[in-house]
């Protein structure tokens, strides 16, 4: 689903730097876009993607449409497998 340049972004919702560094550095996502406004839950994206719970991953494609949300990476995995049959 027009998947050309993929990129993954994460959105952190973390009101602190530490936190969200020690999760790049331990999950080695170092060629990821992270995004953090350092406002945590109240933040206007947090909002906008309703992340007010457990954490979501969200698959969006190419044309800025979210394809899938999921809790873990390894169903983001599934619905990519999925989407390229």
């Amino acid at each position: 689903m027009n998947g050309e340049k993929f990129v993954i972004v994460s959105i952190s919702l973390d009101r602190f730097k530490t936190p969200l560094m020690q999760v790049i550095e331990s999950d080695s996502l170092f060629d990821m876009y992270h995004i953090c406004t350092f406002e945590g839950r109240d933040s206007e994206i947090a909002r906008k993607f309703d992340a007010t719970g457990k954490m979501k991953d969200y698959l969006v494609d190419g044309d800025g449409r979210i394809v899938a949300v999921a809790t873990s990476i390894e169903e983001i995995e599934q619905d990519l497998a999925r989407l390229q049959r």
